[in-house]
Parts: structure tokens; sequence; C-alpha cells
């Protein structure tokens, strides 16, 4: 089915083809436009400056002092051989075999 178009009509097919492919052209732009911007950097947060330690390289002329040495942690009574464990002796607490929960 090809149709023959007239003079007139091929210049306006022509003129619609350049002005569609001008407005989808302007709309890409605009639609990137806000990708090609560079962000401006917020400005710095103040706060209070906090010492967290001994930096290896650090300014000034206080030094932290040493710190206290680990205090040993005494190991648990142990129980006496003669006495049975009373937790040991409850009847909750003597081992069984688990039920299925299934």
């Amino acid at each position: 089915m090809a149709e023959s178009l007239s003079p007139q009509e091929q210049k306006q097919k022509r003129r619609g083809v350049i002005t569609s492919m001008f407005v989808h052209s302007i709309a890409v732009i605009l639609l990137l436009l806000p990708f090609l911007k560079i962000p401006i950097p917020p400005p710095g947060q103040e706060g209070i400056l906090v010492n967290l330690g001994l930096p290896d390289v650090g300014q000034g002329e206080e030094n932290a002092g040493p710190s206290a040495p680990a205090e040993e942690v005494a190991p648990p009574p142990q129980p006496e051989p003669g006495r049975a464990n009373r937790k040991s002796a409850h009847p909750k607490n003597r081992s069984r075999p688990r039920k299925n929960p299934w």
C-alpha cells in the first residue's frame, strides 16, 4: 500500500519529523540537566573535640598517665567432694531423653 504523497504533504511530513526530533531532544536535555550539576557540599559540622586516646603522633605537652593494672578475678569456689550438688539432685534437673516436639 504505497501511497504517493503530494509535494506539500512531503514538506509537512519532513517539518513534523524535524519538530518532533527538536522537542524530544530538548526534553531529554531537561531531564538530564539535574544530573549534570555539581552539588554544593554542605558546610562543615561543628562539634566538641574529644580525646579518645593517645595518638602515635600528637600535639601538645599533656600526656595521659599509665593505665591501672587489670584486677585478677578469683576462680569460683570448688564444691566439696563429699556433698552432692543440690541442683543435680533435683528430679527436674536429671538428664532424660527429650521428647520430639513434632
